[in-house]
């Protein structure tokens, strides 16, 4: 396999990780009920764009996978849910050519997807939680390299996007041993 088709497979495989990790977020909770209201449009929003009864107008933008930093109007009764998420890490490629996804949250609590849509879920005990911690805690996240590829590709390896603490880092088979030690104490993908 040439460099470039490589590298294309990686920006590829990243691409499609970002995309599931901002659907993801965008249906929060790990229940259904939770998905179905994440998906349902805004009540201030109309469908012609006129002001609602509260005078905003709905936005045309994209939703972002980038946090904001402004304001978004009335604050919310629960905080966010991307604020309870203490790590998500999507794993693709492999000899089957896998998609698969992990979101743990602070509590311990995850859920598991595979090619984007929920799969099943759980709770980490508190000593597999503490592990996780300590494996996050150690890997650094904001000294690491945002891209971690080799430059001679595992054949059949995985590729990661792991998000934590406001920073993603996209790496490839073999990881950095801190970032092994993340993927190791992670709930199983499958």
């Amino acid at each position: 396999m040439s460099a470039f088709r490589s590298v294309s497979l990686v920006r590829r495989s990243l691409a499609v990780a970002a995309v599931v990790a901002a659907a993801v977020a965008g249906m929060g909770g790990c229940g259904p009920g939770d998905r179905d209201a994440a998906m349902s449009p805004s009540p201030s929003a109309t469908s012609d764009g006129s002001p609602s009864p509260d005078g905003s107008r709905p936005s045309s933008a994209a939703p972002s996978a980038v946090p904001s930093t402004e304001p978004s109007g009335a604050p919310s009764a629960s905080p966010s849910k991307a604020a309870e998420r203490l790590v998500s890490v999507t794993r693709t490629g492999g000899f089957a050519g896998v998609h698969e996804s992990v979101l743990v949250k602070e509590d311990g609590s995850y859920q598991r997807l595979a090619s984007a849509r929920p799969t099943d879920g759980g709770r980490m005990t508190p000593a597999g939680l503490a592990r996780l911690r300590a494996a996050l805690a150690a890997a650094d996240f904001p000294r690491q390299e945002r891209v971690q590829f080799p430059e001679e590709p595992v054949r059949d390896g995985f590729t990661y996007q792991i998000v934590h603490g406001g920073y993603e880092i996209g790496a490839a088979d073999p990881l950095s041993p801190s970032l092994a030690r993340v993927i190791d104490a992670l709930p199983p993908f499958s």
